[in-house]
C-alpha cells in the first residue's frame, strides 16, 4: 500500500508539471492559425473533374468547415458526386509551427488511401502550394494542391495529377463559395 502511494505521488509529480506547461500553450495557434479560422464555415462547392483524353465532369456538393484542436486546425466534412458516383470526404488543414509548413491530410470514401501533403506559402497564406505522395493499388502518385483564398467567403482547391501531360491543368478545380 506505502509503495503504491509513494508511486501514486511519484508519477504525479512528473506529470502535473507537463500537463500545466502543454495548457501554458507550448506550442501555440499564431497568425496562420487565425488566418485558417476565418475560413470555418458551411459552403456549397462546385468541382471540376478531368484527365487527359476524358470528357470533363463538373458536380455540385457541400462542405462544413470546423475549427479543430483549440484552433490549430481546421476539419472539413465534404460530400458531393464524382463521375456519377457519390462521396464523402474529410481534410484536416493546419500549420506546424516546428517546421514552418502548412500540412494538410485528406480522405475519401472512394479509397482506402491517406494523401498527406505538406507545404509553404509566399503570401502570409493567401495560397498555399502543397504537395504529397499518395499510394493507390500499388503505385505511388505525387500530387500537387494548391489552395488559394481569395475572400473570406471564396476558397479555390486545385490539385494538379502525377500525369506530366497535366502538370499545367488540374486534374481537380473545387471552387468553395460560403453559404450566407
Amino acid at each position: 500500500m506505502k509503495t503504491r502511494s509513494v508511486l501514486s505521488i511519484a508519477w504525479a509529480a512528473v506529470l502535473f508539471p507537463a500537463i500545466a506547461v502543454a495548457q501554458e500553450g507550448m506550442d501555440p495557434a499564431g497568425p496562420q492559425h487565425a488566418a485558417l479560422m476565418k475560413r470555418a464555415g458551411t459552403y456549397e462547392t462546385t468541382s471540376r473533374f478531368s484527365m487527359p483524353g476524358m470528357p470533363g465532369d463538373e458536380t455540385k456538393g457541400t462542405a462544413t468547415i470546423k475549427a479543430a484542436c483549440a484552433g490549430k486546425f481546421l476539419l472539413e466534412e465534404n460530400a458531393g458526386t464524382m463521375m456519377g458516383s457519390p462521396f464523402t470526404g474529410i481534410r484536416l488543414l493546419g500549420y506546424n509551427n516546428g517546421t514552418k509548413e502548412y500540412e494538410a491530410t485528406w480522405v475519401y470514401s472512394e479509397s482506402t488511401a491517406f494523401l498527406s501533403l505538406r507545404g509553404k506559402s509566399d503570401d502570409d497564406g493567401k495560397t498555399l502550394r502543397l504537395k504529397g505522395d499518395v499510394v493507390e493499388a500499388g503505385e505511388t502518385m505525387t500530387l500537387h494542391v494548391h489552395y488559394s483564398f481569395e475572400s473570406d467567403d471564396k476558397i479555390v482547391v486545385k490539385l494538379y495529377g502525377g500525369d506530366p501531360a497535366s502538370k499545367d491543368t488540374p486534374v481537380l478545380e473545387e471552387v468553395y463559395t460560403r453559404k450566407k
